[in-house]
């Protein structure tokens, strides 16, 4: 279960991520650009998960092999990998509350 005080954190770092991007990238032009610029990041978010999938794997064999090690080290690797999707995630939401707040524009 996830800890209420963790989300209302990862809340506040998405609308950082909203307000760092913002000063970067103007406005969506449209939901196809919205669209575009979220799949984008949910494919990254794939990419990530999948590494962590991979290097999943190559932990179990590690422990199928009493590899102390290999076992270390992929740790190691998951953690880079997992951090990364949450960076990720938080780009999505990010992004997700911006075509909300286009879409919110648009209405008015």
């Amino acid at each position: 279960m996830i800890d209420e005080g963790l989300r209302k954190a990862v809340d506040t770092l998405s609308w950082e991520e909203l307000q760092r991007a913002n000063k970067i990238h103007p406005q969506f032009t449209d939901m196809h650009h919205g669209y575009a610029v979220i799949k984008e990041e949910v494919e990254e978010c794939e990419e990530a998960l999948e590494m962590i999938q991979l290097h999943s794997n190559y932990l179990w064999n590690n422990v199928r092999t009493d590899n102390l090690d290999g076992f270390k080290a992929e740790t190691v690797i998951i953690k880079r990998y997992a951090i990364e999707l949450a960076l990720e995630a938080i780009q999505v939401a990010a992004v997700a509350q911006k075509l909300m707040n286009m879409l919110e524009m648009e209405e008015k």
